[in-house]
C-alpha cells in the first residue's frame, strides 16, 4: 500500500510525464505487446522522466553520440531534447511502425535519428552513451554487448558508457573484466556500465 506522500509523487510524475509528452508532440503513456518476442524483443514501454533526470545526472558530454536502444515511441530523446542538447541523438526500433512514428514525430528536430533495426546489427558505431531499458532477452543483451565489444576493440581510445534501467540481465556486464558496474535504484534497479579495451 502506497503512503499518502507516494500517491502524491506518482500523480505528479504522471502529471510531468503527459505535460512534457505533449511538449514533444502527443502523449505517450501506455504499453505496446511486442510482435517481435519470437526475436527476443520485449514489450514497449516508457520511462519516467523523472527517472531519466537521475539516470542521465552529469553523465552527458557535449562529444557523447546519444543512443537510445529499442527507443519505441521516443520518450528518452524527448528528454534529451528538453535539455536543451545540441548532441546527435539515434533511436532504434525494431517495430517498423512505431519506428516511424517516432520518426515523423521527431522529424523537425536535425540532430534526432530513428533507424528502424536491430540493437545487433544496426547499432551506429558512433555512439558512446547508450540507453536501454530492458529491451531484449539475456541471448540478445548478450549479443548486444558482444557488439559493443567490437565498438571499443576497433577504438582503443573510446570509453562507452551503457545506462541500463530495470536491469534484468545485469549478471551479463558483472563478471566482465571490461566494465566497471555502478548500481543504484530510482522507481526500478539500474547500473551504470563503462565499458573500456583492455
Amino acid at each position: 500500500m502506497l503512503s499518502p506522500h507516494s500517491k502524491l509523487s506518482t500523480a505528479r510524475r504522471k502529471f510531468y510525464n503527459v505535460l512534457l509528452d505533449i511538449r514533444y508532440g502527443r502523449i505517450l503513456s501506455g504499453v505496446i505487446p511486442s510482435r517481435y518476442s519470437h526475436l527476443g524483443a520485449t514489450h514497449t514501454a516508457n520511462s519516467d522522466y523523472s527517472a531519466l533526470a537521475v539516470l542521465f545526472k552529469g553523465r552527458i558530454k557535449k562529444t557523447d553520440v546519444l543512443v537510445d536502444v529499442g527507443c519505441g515511441k521516443g520518450r528518452v530523446i524527448n528528454w534529451w531534447l528538453n535539455q536543451g542538447l545540441p548532441n546527435r541523438m539515434i533511436g532504434i526500433e525494431l517495430d517498423e511502425d512505431i519506428a516511424q512514428q517516432t520518426r515523423e514525430r521527431l522529424s523537425k528536430h536535425p540532430n534526432v535519428e530513428i533507424i528502424t533495426g536491430n540493437a545487433v546489427n544496426d547499432l551506429p558505431s558512433a555512439g558512446t552513451l547508450f540507453y536501454l531499458y530492458n529491451p531484449f532477452q539475456a541471448e540478445i543483451v548478450a549479443a548486444f554487448k558482444h557488439r559493443l565489444k567490437q565498438i571499443v576493440d576497433a577504438d582503443h581510445n573510446r570509453i562507452i558508457t551503457v545506462v541500463y534501467y530495470n536491469s534484468r540481465h545485469l549478471d551479463l556486464f558483472l563478471n566482465d573484466a571490461r566494465c566497471t558496474v555502478t548500481l543504484g535504484e530510482y522507481l526500478h534497479p539500474f547500473a551504470i556500465i563503462e565499458m573500456k579495451y583492455i
